[in-house]
């Protein structure tokens, strides 16, 4: 059986790299695992960074490759490695004076970065969570804009043909969202089951893509689609002949009213609720 042995840390380290650097670096051995914190300061809030560490033990340099926990960060304080130790080196750190170095470059993970083998398992988990939400994001921002149109048109504001232009013009934009998702809604629900290897996680994955795009869709953007959108176009397009009068527009107004008050008082708000309650409690688990 393999031990570990070593002879204490000693810790030289800040690397810069470009406007972000990496600060207090503190290493403590636990069993055959030694545990990495620092702080990854500067750089932009919304940009991901790749961590690499390597180690000197007075020998030679070794890269920290069996590395648990996340690598690719974002700016902020206390974040941590766990090095299992003896996967990378045959008889472990031997030497008074070990070292670790920590440097960070830019990464932006591409759609389906979760497939990138050379990262951990927990940053597989957080690029598929990054782009579930960011894809369930933008379905729920695009059903919003789509549903205060129709209330637009709905209270009266607008109910001309710019009116039926923006509409078909956001039509197709939420459309696009929908697509997406529904396009990788299979991919996600098999990624999480083979990430986190949990049946009940793939359930509640499952079951969040049905309330979010079929039900959603179903019973509102649907009917709002296919049956009210046809009825405005009747109503602009024959608005000098007879056909035209204010009963007809009351019942336009009053369909498009009861399939988007749902969504602006609390369907989409729950929905962002639920996909928070998935991102940081069922997957993150």
């Amino acid at each position: 059986m393999k031990k570990l042995f070593w002879g204490g840390l000693y810790l030289v380290m800040m690397t810069p790299v470009y406007a972000q650097h990496i600060e207090q670096i503190r290493a403590f051995a636990s069993g055959d695992t030694i545990l990495i914190s620092y702080d990854l300061v500067g750089g932009s809030p919304s940009q991901s960074y790749k961590i690499r560490a390597s180690c000197w033990d007075g020998i030679g340099k070794t890269e920290l490759k069996s590395i648990q926990g996340l690598t690719v960060v974002k700016p902020g304080r206390n974040h941590q490695l766990k090095w299992r130790v003896l996967n990378d080196m045959e008889i472990g750190l031997v030497g008074d004076s070990i070292t670790f170095t920590l440097a960070a470059s830019e990464y932006n993970p591409p759609i389906g970065g979760w497939n990138d083998k050379s990262l951990t398992i927990e940053d597989r988990k957080a690029i598929l969570i990054m782009d579930l939400t960011s894809q369930i994001d933008a379905y729920l921002n695009e059903v919003y804009n789509t549903a205060k149109l129709f209330r637009g048109y709905s209270d009266g504001a607008v109910t001309g043909q710019s009116a039926l232009r923006n509409l078909d013009e956001q039509r197709k934009l939420l459309n696009a969202a929908y697509n997406t998702l529904l396009k990788n809604r299979r991919t996600f629900e098999l990624t999480v089951q083979q990430l986190w290897k949990d049946e009940t996680k793939t359930a509640i994955a499952e079951t969040f893509f049905t309330t979010i795009l079929d039900r959603m869709h179903r019973e509102h953007i649907l009917p709002l689609n296919d049956d009210v959108l046809p009825k405005m176009y009747d109503y602009n397009t024959f608005g000098n002949k007879a056909y035209r009068n204010k009963q007809l527009l009351k019942n336009i107004q009053t369909r498009a009213q009861v399939l988007t008050d749902p969504l602006l008082t609390h369907k989409i708000e729950t929905a962002r609720n639920d996909a928070r309650n998935l991102y940081s409690v069922s997957l993150k688990q």
